[in-house]
C-alpha cells in the first residue's frame, strides 16, 4: 500500500500579500458568423421565396410582392441582387427594364415560374399553399374569402401538421370553430354534417387524396361553394417547377467582358445536371410532408 506523505507546505503560502483581486468586465465573444447573401424576391404570387428557402439555407431571400415598393424594400432591407418572377414570359422584359430604371445599381434576374395555385384554381379550389406555410400566407389566402369565417375544416392526416394548423387558425382568431379530419372519406362526411366556411386540404391522404375529395364536393350542389385551400408539401402539378427563360440587367447595362462571363457561368450550370448535392437544407419535417 502506498502512503503520502501530509503536505508540509500551507495553502496560504501560495498566495501573495500583495495580491489584488480584479473582476472580469468584459465577457468573451465567439466569432460572429459572416451575414448571408439576401437576394430580394419579386413575386406577385408569393410562392417562390419559399420556395427557394427549401433548397439553399446559405441565402437570405426578402420578399417584395408588389413592383412599386423594390426600392422602398431596398431600403429597409438592403440585398445583393433583385430576383423578379412574372407568369407570362413575354412580359417579363417590360418588367425588367421598368426596374433596372427604379434601381440602377442593383443586378436584377428575372424568371417567368407559373404559379403554383394555376392548377388548383383550374381544379376548383380558391388558393394554394406549399408547406411549410407562413401564417401571413395563410392569412392572405383566408382573406380571398370575402366573408367572415366562423367554421374551419383542417384535413390532414398528420397528428402534428392538425395541430399547428390548428394554432396558426387560433392566432389569426381566436374565435373560430375548428375541425379535423384524417381521411378524405371523414372529410366529405364532416363536409355533409357540419358544413364549414373553409376547407384547408392535403393532398396525400390515406384513402382518397385531396384532388379527388374536391372533385366529389363540387359534385353536390350543397357542398360546392365550399372554399377550399389546398395545403401541401406536394407540387400541384406533380413535376418540378421550371422556368421557360432567364434574363439578367443592370442599370449601366452588361459590358462584354461581364457578358462573356455571364455566357460561361451560366453555360456551366445549364448542361449540368441537377444533383441532390446543391440541396443545402436538411430534410423537411415530417410534419410538413
Amino acid at each position: 500500500m502506498c502512503i503520502r506523505d501530509s503536505p508540509t507546505t500551507p495553502p496560504s503560502a501560495l498566495i501573495k500579500d500583495d495580491w489584488v483581486w480584479r473582476q472580469r468586465v468584459a465577457s468573451r465573444r465567439l466569432p460572429s458568423k459572416p451575414p448571408r447573401p439576401r437576394i430580394l424576391v419579386c413575386d406577385e404570387s408569393g410562392d417562390l421565396a419559399t420556395i427557394l428557402a427549401r433548397y439553399s439555407d446559405e441565402i437570405e431571400f426578402a420578399e417584395c410582392s408588389e413592383p412599386t415598393r423594390i426600392r422602398q424594400a431596398l431600403a429597409e432591407c438592403p440585398a445583393q441582387a433583385i430576383l423578379l418572377n412574372t407568369a407570362l414570359p413575354h412580359d417579363l422584359y417590360t418588367r425588367l427594364e421598368h426596374t433596372s430604371q427604379l434601381v440602377p445599381d442593383t443586378p436584377i434576374l428575372g424568371c417567368a415560374l407559373p404559379p403554383k395555385s394555376a392548377h388548383a384554381w383550374q381544379a376548383g379550389a380558391l388558393d394554394y399553399l406549399l408547406k411549410p406555410v407562413m401564417r401571413q400566407h395563410l392569412e392572405q389566402a383566408l382573406a380571398k374569402i370575402g366573408k367572415p369565417i366562423q367554421r374551419v375544416l383542417i384535413v390532414d392526416d398528420n397528428g402534428d401538421a392538425r395541430q399547428l394548423f390548428t394554432r396558426m387558425l387560433e392566432a389569426c382568431d381566436d374565435t373560430l370553430q375548428i375541425r379535423t379530419a384524417t381521411s378524405g372519406a371523414q372529410a366529405l362526411e364532416e363536409l355533409r354534417t357540419c358544413p364549414p366556411d373553409v376547407m384547408l386540404l392535403d393532398i396525400v391522404l390515406p384513402d382518397l387524396d385531396g384532388w379527388e375529395v374536391l372533385r366529389i364536393k363540387n359534385q353536390d350542389e350543397n357542398l360546392r361553394a365550399i372554399p377550399v385551400i389546398f395545403i401541401s408539401a406536394q407540387d400541384p402539378l406533380e413535376r418540378p417547377l421550371t422556368s421557360r427563360v432567364i434574363m439578367a440587367s443592370i442599370g449601366e447595362g452588361i459590358t462584354v467582358q461581364r457578358l462573356l462571363r455571364c455566357v460561361q457561368t451560366l453555360t456551366t450550370v445549364l448542361t449540368q445536371p441537377d444533383s441532390a448535392q446543391t440541396r443545402t437544407n436538411p430534410t423537411p419535417d415530417p410534419v410538413l410532408e
